[in-house]
């Protein structure tokens, strides 16, 4: 794994110079730090109703109250932390089985790999966000049903570029001299072409954080999220019916998710630029 090493250093040396990644990285940094101070700076708990229904925001309530007089500002902190840990989490497990898949399809190639990449076609022909509907309906509304959810209906995009990257890498003169020296199928895999096949899949990932935010804001539109915790997509689905009257009760949270996914989408780009040399030349 030295060589995954030295090239993580090298992305990194590279990614310093890229304006709109760095600004992307600010802005994700800056959530993940409003998500790891929420208990602290939190000025009421997002559940405390007080008699203070739907109120402009004010110098008391920064995002103004909802129509239980719940501060919104304080829901806003913590929904930061919850649909973080959806994007990430579920990117996550896309990103793992994205590569496992991807590899062994790429790789062993034949009745494997046909197998491997009809089952990621049907994934892929399906509409995704009415398969998590159904399944969500189905198995209930919890946090890591979700994360689940989105996660295991998320990798085929990373599994087809792996497949690709391993396809073309397996056939080149270091990885016949390895599996000349003895080398395992498994030490080949991981250790020879995965460190030269990796970089398409971390834009990928990078691209889902902000396509799992998305998915799991638009489930809890339609009251598909977990009602014990308050994320973004959460607080637009409780604050959807007083819109005409107390719009910021959408507004925060909608500008909320706008940022992050825009963050992430700057980073994805980034990082393409980065390691995809076609899109240099391009």
């Amino acid at each position: 794994m030295e060589l995954l090493k030295d090239r993580i250093l090298d992305l990194l040396a590279k990614y310093r110079k890229e304006k709109t990644g760095i600004v992307g990285t600010a802005v994700v940094l800056a959530f993940v730090v409003l998500a790891l101070l929420a208990p602290f700076i939190s000025p009421y708990s997002p559940f405390l109703m007080s008699p203070e229904r739907l109120a402009a925001p004010s110098i008391g309530h920064l995002m103004g109250t909802d129509d239980a007089g719940r501060d919104v500002f304080s829901q806003f902190l913590y929904g930061v932390r919850i649909s973080l840990l959806i994007g990430v989490l579920s990117a996550a497990i896309s990103g793992i089985i994205g590569t496992i898949v991807g590899a062994i399809s790429g790789f062993y190639g034949g009745r494997i790999d046909y197998i491997l990449m009809r089952i990621t076609d049907s994934f892929m022909v399906i509409p995704r966000f009415f398969l998590a509907l159904v399944i969500v309906a189905m198995f209930g509304t919890n946090f890591w049903n979700l994360v689940f959810v989105i996660g295991i209906l998320s990798w085929p995009s990373s599994a087809r570029l792996l497949r690709a990257q391993f396809l073309s890498i397996k056939e080149l003169q270091f990885v016949e001299a390895a599996r000349a020296m003895g080398a395992s199928n498994f030490n080949i895999m991981w250790d020879e072409i995965l460190p030269n096949a990796f970089s398409p899949v971390v834009v990928d990932v990078t691209l889902e954080i902000g396509f799992a935010i998305l998915l799991e804001s638009e489930l809890s539109f339609l009251g598909l999220g977990d009602p014990n915790l308050w994320s973004w997509g959460y607080m637009i689905y409780s604050g959807q019916a007083y819109l005409l009257i107390s719009p910021w009760l959408v507004f925060f949270p909608g500008l909320g998710i706008s940022l992050v996914v825009i963050a992430f989408s700057l980073i994805g780009d980034s990082l393409n630029k980065i390691l995809n040399p076609r899109f240099k030349l391009g």
